[in-house]
């Protein structure tokens, strides 16, 4: 599970490509590609600098306008995906911050 508290970023050994209206990432560790459209290209887009993943739920709430919880518990399970792929790192926060 990721918490809010927690540190996430990309994985710098992740190839990305912007093609026409998709982002296209390849690991080269385990030889797949992945296409990103739409949120989950914007999701990537804000992972190009380290970011508490709370702020990145505050951040989408923000733009997107729809429920934090919501919103909270989609980005959280791509996000969850994103690791399972080897695609961004977490590094655990303190835990009772924020």
């Amino acid at each position: 599970m990721i918490e809010e508290t927690d540190m996430i970023s990309r994985n710098q050994t992740i190839l990305s490509v912007d093609v026409h209206d998709e982002t296209v990432l390849f690991s080269a560790k385990n030889g797949m590609y992945y296409n990103l459209s739409a949120t989950s290209r914007d999701i990537w887009t804000r992972l190009a600098d380290p970011i508490r993943v709370g702020s990145l739920y505050d951040d989408l709430t923000s733009f997107y306008g729809g429920e934090r919880a919501v919103i909270a518990a989609d980005a959280g399970a791509f996000l969850l995906h994103l690791q399972g792929l080897g695609v961004v790192e977490v590094t655990r926060g303190p835990v009772g911050s924020e």
